[in-house]
C-alpha cells in the first residue's frame, strides 16, 4: 500500500511541477519580451538619437500577454488545437485510437 501512495504522490508532484513550469515559462517569456524591447529602445536611442518614452517597455510586455491571449482565443474558436490532437492521436500514435475503440466496445458491451 505504501508503494501506491508513493507513486500517487510522485505522479501528483510531476503533474503540478509541469503546470507550474508552464506558467513560469509564460512569465519568463513576457519578461524576455520586456528585455528585448528595452534593448531595442537603447539601441534606437544610441544609434539614431530617437527618444522613445519609457512606458513603451512595460507596454510591450503587456501587449505580449494580450497578444498571446488573443491568439489562444482565436485558436480555441477555430478549433486548431482539436486538429492537432486528432492528428497526433491518429497519425503519430495510432495505438491510442485503437485502444479508444476497444474501450468503447467494452463499455457498450456492459450496457
Amino acid at each position: 500500500m505504501k508503494r501506491h501512495n508513493l507513486a500517487e504522490n510522485l505522479a501528483k508532484f510531476y503533474l503540478r511541477e509541469g503546470r507550474g513550469a508552464s506558467l513560469v515559462g509564460f512569465l519568463v517569456d513576457a519578461f524576455k519580451m520586456v528585455v528585448y524591447v528595452g534593448g531595442a529602445v537603447i539601441i534606437v536611442q544610441n544609434k539614431f538619437g530617437i527618444v522613445i518614452p519609457s512606458w513603451v517597455i512595460p507596454a510591450a510586455g503587456i501587449a505580449y500577454i494580450v497578444g498571446c491571449f488573443i491568439l489562444g482565443w482565436i485558436d480555441e474558436k477555430l478549433g486548431f488545437w482539436k486538429f492537432q490532437n486528432n492528428y497526433s492521436s491518429k497519425e503519430l500514435t495510432p495505438f491510442f485510437e485503437h485502444m479508444d475503440a476497444k474501450i468503447d466496445k467494452i463499455l457498450h458491451m456492459r450496457v
